[in-house]
């Protein structure tokens, strides 16, 4: 099919590609793993693509450029709640075989056929790409599996300087930098990348020209740095133990109290299932020593500076793999488009001394009930609050505290009923960091449902490699 698929929450979505016939397509397609289905009555897009990029970002699929009568450099969005596509600024070139992924409140793509080394960013709140805020590959890349896995971009695979490989790197945005990971078992290029659980994998491909396989690939970071026993029969890319992870500069302690709601009057926008906005704050924020200036506020209670995926599980006790350095308020499945639901802000006091409130009204995904609660950050301090209002389950279901990566954390709760109307839990962070071992993380997500996979008929491939390329009809 050589068009490309996306995961929102629990569906995947399929996009155009070429069909039997060697016709480029149009198509959305949406596949539930749950009942087994697909749903092939979605809208067309405009353009027929293959070869194109795609990313979920806050409740919207992006369709990036592609291969079509020509090179494509337009880029489609699909609101998955109005069911309908627009328009969106156009890639800065024509361009196929281009990687992309969602990030920390933007969309970035990189490589492709023709500057195989650039790299962009997308603002969706101006609409526009630029190059200055990522660095470029490190090499010549294209036809990778691509996606956000620990709040970093991981690229692995694809034709690295016009041959396909086994490399995989990271971008780490703290930093802006990118780095190498473990070589993957065996190289691929033509293959998808998807995060689920606790794992990054690559996805299919072809290991040489012509030669299409629909064997996957698992990358695991622990946080002991020592590698996991693949399963089998998957192979696995974990054979190298990843690096020490760097210990954060001070640990949180908590102190509980009482408080009560005082309720946000700005409505970020936030009104969707497994999405997050990213906001900017009144006052820079001390996050374990860091001066946060912009944060991801997530429907599903927490706030994160980096990942946005989505992530509507919990594994606790903290740290929780899936997350990197976030808040985690009251961590669910929660939605904020009911009636009266959303998280609206409130800024009080005058400079210095200001006080910036973050207030969720939510539902339960899936079961009754509501949940309200608030994160009040203090300018010019190294604590924060935590407030809860009235809650349906007192956190009976929910994970609570502070984590600066996915290898170390402060819980405050884990799957009990201690999050009660009018308590205040105070974070201060002070103390040096003194490490303590955990038990392993449980997640509670169910086992991700392995994903269909297209048989291995004959398809269209990508340049520069000379190889057979069918030509699409109109």
């Amino acid at each position: 099919m050589a068009g490309s698929a996306v995961l929102a929450t629990a569906p995947i979505y399929l996009l155009g590609g070429v069909d039997q016939n060697f016709n480029t397509t149009a198509t959305l397609w949406r596949y539930d793993p749950i009942s087994n289905t697909y749903n092939t009555s979605l809208p067309s897009y405009t353009i027929p693509t293959y070869f194109h990029a795609t990313a979920y970002l806050n409740g919207k699929i992006y369709r990036i450029a592609g291969a079509a009568i020509g090179t494509d450099f337009h880029v489609e969005v699909y609101d998955i709640a109005a069911n309908t596509w627009s328009m969106a600024a156009n890639y800065p070139f024509a361009n196929h075989n281009l990687m992309a992924v969602a990030l920390g409140g933007y969309i970035y793509g990189a490589g492709g056929n023709a500057s195989p080394d650039k790299t962009y960013r997308y603002d969706p709140n101006t609409d526009t790409w630029g190059d200055a805020a990522i660095t470029d590959l490190p090499a010549n890349r294209s036809s990778a599996a691509s996606g956000a896995y620990n709040g970093r971009w991981i690229l692995a695979g694809g034709d690295v300087n016009f041959a396909a490989s086994n490399s995989v790197i990271v971008w780490e945005p703290a930093t802006n930098t990118w780095s190498e990971l473990p070589n993957m078992i065996q190289a691929r290029d033509n293959l998808e990348g998807a995060t689920a659980g606790q794992s990054f994998y690559a996805v299919a491909g072809d290991f040489a020209p012509g030669s299409p396989t629909n064997d996957n690939q698992e990358y695991t970071e622990t946080p002991c740095g020592t590698p996991t026993p693949p399963p089998t029969p998957t192979p696995s890319i974990e054979d190298t133990p990843t690096p020490t992870p760097t210990t954060p500069p001070c640990e949180y302690s908590t102190i509980t109290g009482t408080g009560s709601i005082v309720p946000g009057t700005t409505d970020i926008g936030n009104h969707c299932d497994n999405c997050s906005t990213l906001i900017t704050l009144p006052f820079p924020v001390s996050l374990y020593m860091l001066p946060i200036t912009e944060i991801l506020v997530t429907s599903n209670g927490s706030l994160s500076v980096s990942d946005d995926h989505g992530y509507f599980g919990t594994s606790c006790p903290l740290p929780d793999p899936n997350l990197g350095l976030a808040v985690l308020a009251y961590q669910d499945d929660l939605r904020t488009d009911g009636p009266n639901d959303g998280i609206f802000t409130l800024l009080t006091g005058t400079a210095p001394n200001r006080v910036f409130n973050i207030e969720w009204r939510t539902t339960y995904s899936g079961r009754n009930g509501t949940a309200n609660f608030e994160v009040r950050f203090y300018e010019n301090q190294n604590f924060f609050d935590i407030i809860y209002g009235a809650t349906a389950d007192n956190g009976a279901l929910e994970e609570s505290g502070i984590q600066p990566s996915p290898f170390f954390g402060t819980t405050f709760s884990c799957h009990t009923p201690t999050l009660t109307n009018g308590l205040k839990i105070t974070y201060s962070c002070g103390q040096p960091f003194t490490p303590t071992p955990t038990a392993t993380p449980t997640a509670t997500l169910p086992p991700p449902t392995p994903t269909p996979t297209a048989s291995p008929a004959l398809r269209p491939t990508p340049s520069p490699r000379s190889r057979p390329t069918p030509a699409p009809r109109p």
